[in-house]
């Protein structure tokens, strides 16, 4: 068998799979992600996919390079399920919306200063 490292002359992939319990796994492969998915399923993989059983491949992106998609499967981690939803589905507008919505949790607070947190010491003359 082929290592997935010494085919350089193939792009990587990105992918999103369904598991068996409904969650999604994000992942990356320098093989067709349908390919991988079968090895997961032969058990040739990580310790995660062993014990969660993937059914398929729902969404794929290729990138020239395994750093540009290491990234984007960081990125992609990052996400709700919501958004990967969304993403699978290729749904832009509801994605618009969801990363707004992640945003407004960051955005809307206010920071209401009342002096230094910590007393000051009395000085001594």
């Amino acid at each position: 068998m082929v290592s997935e490292r010494s085919e350089s002359n193939h792009p990587w992939h990105v992918y999103i799979a369904l598991l068996a319990d409904g969650r999604f796994y994000v992942g990356m492969t320098h093989v067709e992600p349908e390919e991988r998915a079968r090895r997961h399923q032969t058990l040739w993989g990580d310790a995660f996919t062993r014990q969660h059983r993937i059914v398929r491949i729902l969404w794929q992106e290729k990138h020239s390079s395994s750093t540009s998609a290491r990234r984007r499967e960081q990125q992609l981690k990052r996400w709700s399920h919501a958004k990967k939803q969304a993403l699978i589905e290729d749904d832009v507008d509801r994605l618009k919306c969801l990363a707004r919505s992640q945003q407004d949790r960051y955005t809307g607070f206010i920071f209401v200063s009342y002096g230094p947190s910590i007393p000051s010491r009395p000085r001594l003359s």
